[in-house]
């Protein structure tokens, strides 16, 4: 299983078609190649069959699997990457400062909660596609599994944006950050939209974060300057 299947690299950017194949199993059992959420779905599916304690794990804008058997500490499979072991993923992806008690991350999920994980890109192949309602009706029931996922609310907030709803996608993308605060999207997409509607004080706030986080953004150190330039310093 290892040696059959691996990941795509972590620049690569699919197209919609591409995105389609990434989700059907048929399609990565004959690529042999994958994304972490549908490697991972492959590896639940032939867990459950042969009975094996095997359960599905979330962190940010990611998913692996764990090996965890009664009274035994969990063994992490990233599933990216030939089945290695990897323990670091809260420091890793920087959310090693949250209340671990409070946040799906680093949980083994259920069968519903692992549907839930990959609908929401399904959700994302239909905002791709422009299929908007769909997109929503899909998140809507996702929240009502896992209400406490930053990555729904921040799909969502991205189709109140698209709706010219810009009071509830700000709404949206607050409820993300008081979930997740270092969250970098949703702190980018605060920060553009604060800045489209010329509240530059607050765009500062939450772009400067943003640079925190991810210091190489080029667009929001653009962003930045035109606000300096717009001040006039």
């Amino acid at each position: 299983m290892n040696n059959f299947l691996s990941g795509k690299s972590s620049d690569y950017i699919p197209n919609v078609n591409e995105w389609i194949d990434l989700h059907s199993i048929e399609k990565i059992l004959k690529n042999k190649k994958g994304i972490c959420l549908s490697l991972s779905l492959i590896y639940l599916i032939i867990a459950e069959q042969l009975n094996l304690p095997i359960y599905g794990i979330l962190m940010p804008g990611h998913m692996c699997v764990r090996y965890e058997s009664s009274g035994r500490s969990g063994i992490n499979v990233e599933t990216t990457f030939s089945g290695k072991e990897f323990y670091d993923y809260f420091s890793y992806s920087g959310i090693d400062i949250l209340n671990k008690e409070k946040v799906i991350y680093g949980k083994k999920l259920n069968k519903q909660q692992v549907i839930s994980a990959y609908l929401n890109n399904i959700g994302i192949i239909f905002m791709l596609k422009n299929e908007i309602e769909k997109s929503k009706i899909i998140y809507d029931k996702i929240l009502q599994i896992m209400p406490d996922l930053p990555e729904v609310y921040n799909n969502i907030a991205c189709i109140y944006i698209r709706k010219k709803n810009f009071i509830k996608a700000e709404d949206t993308l607050k409820m993300v950050i008081e979930i997740y605060p270092e969250n970098l999207i949703a702190n980018i997409n605060l920060g553009i939209l604060y800045f489209n509607e010329k509240r530059y004080n607050m765009a500062e706030i939450y772009l400067k974060k943003s640079l925190n986080l991810y210091p190489n953004n080029s667009e929001v150190k653009k962003m930045l300057n035109k606000i300096n330039d717009i001040r006039g310093n």
